[in-house]
């Protein structure tokens, strides 16, 4: 009689275990389906925002945009309207980058190092180091 009580006091436990896992399994399964689900309507909310802001793009406007802050031109105005653009840099200064561009398009333009200067940014920042050196 002692075995049979352990044995299916055994049988109980396992049955036990294994019902636990099932239910640990269902739950795993539940979750999974349920983040899939979520993630579909995540996308589906993605997808429908992306289609109003391509929608609003599309739209012409038909009123006349008013900023907030107005620009202040820096040029001065002629009498026919057209804007000429001021010295942003002194005339030795002007003076110096012209002649270093012209180095430049020439291809007699080098770094201290010695190499070819092959970029106009570089040349401008040359032409404007050394015009802070020498004017």
């Amino acid at each position: 009689m002692a075995k049979r009580k352990v044995s299916t006091k055994l049988r109980q436990s396992t049955k036990l275990r294994q019902s636990a896992k099932r239910k640990v399994s269902a739950k795993r399964k539940v979750s999974t389906k349920l983040r899939q689900s979520t993630k579909r309507k995540v996308s589906i909310k993605l997808r429908q925002s992306a289609k109003r802001k391509m929608s609003a793009k599309r739209k012409v406007s038909t009123g006349r945009k008013v900023s907030a802050k107005r620009k202040v031109s820096t040029g001065r105005k002629m009498s026919t309207g057209r804007k000429v653009s001021t010295g942003k840099y002194k005339k030795c200064t002007r003076k110096k980058v012209g002649i270093v561009m012209g180095e430049f398009k020439n291809k007699s333009l080098k770094m201290r190092n010695g190499k070819r200067v092959t970029n106009p940014k570089q040349a401008i920042a040359i032409a404007l180091s050394e015009a802070r050196r020498y004017c």
